[in-house]
């Protein structure tokens, strides 16, 4: 298996907010927000998460979640295979600082310490789902629409280019990577916690 897996019974308000950042689903994350005040006081740094929550989901027309996280990522890995164009660049960078904003990246500068740590703990979460995601999937770990699974090695050496591709090589070229660095480090945790023998395959 490319995952080192840990199971285990949680209960995810003990010990809070440390077994938050485990759950994936939009919806229960908001439960356990609103059920936070059972055990907790420290209520400034509840609704920022709370804050953090309703920044990162979007909930569409059809009452679903939009992991607005994920949908910024995959368009800047997007735009990066797509390449920087002479002509348009000035407009790519607006959509880059776009894709930003939705990524919080824009906040963290102007955030208090406190705060920088809750995002820098919701990011970690993303990374962490991140991964999981990708090397959960069929068609990610395969070639040839599905049909050819390839080997683990590969599969994280394709998921470490695209990390540092999103999170270092394309915003460098609009001199934004100094922004992505709180990202990118926490990518970096991520992968080094989840991915066997990662530093064979980390680029950074």
């Amino acid at each position: 298996m490319l995952l080192n897996n840990k199971e285990a019974e949680i209960d995810y308000l003990a010990d809070w907010p440390t077994h938050y950042y485990e759950v994936t689903e939009p919806e229960k994350r908001k439960e356990l927000l609103s059920r936070a005040s059972l055990v907790t006081t420290d209520t400034t740094r509840d609704a920022y998460m709370l804050q953090l929550w309703e920044k990162r989901y979007h909930i569409s027309s059809q009452k679903k979640s939009i992991d607005c996280f994920l949908r910024a990522f995959m368009m800047i890995k997007a735009a990066s295979v797509a390449g920087i164009s002479f002509f348009q660049k000035k407009k790519q960078k607006k959509e880059l600082e776009g894709y930003m904003q939705e990524l919080c990246l824009l906040d963290y500068e102007q955030a208090s310490e406190k705060e920088q740590k809750l995002l820098l703990a919701e990011w970690s979460a993303f990374a962490r789902f991140y991964i999981v995601t990708c090397t959960s999937s069929k068609s990610y770990c395969s070639t040839l629409f599905g049909i050819m699974p390839i080997h683990d090695e590969t599969v994280a050496q394709k998921l470490a280019d695209e990390i540092d591709l999103v999170t270092v090589r394309f915003p460098a070229q609009f001199d934004l990577q100094k922004t992505f660095e709180p990202l990118h480090l926490m990518f970096r945790q991520a992968f080094f916690d989840l991915i066997a023998n990662a530093a064979d395959y980390w680029l950074s």
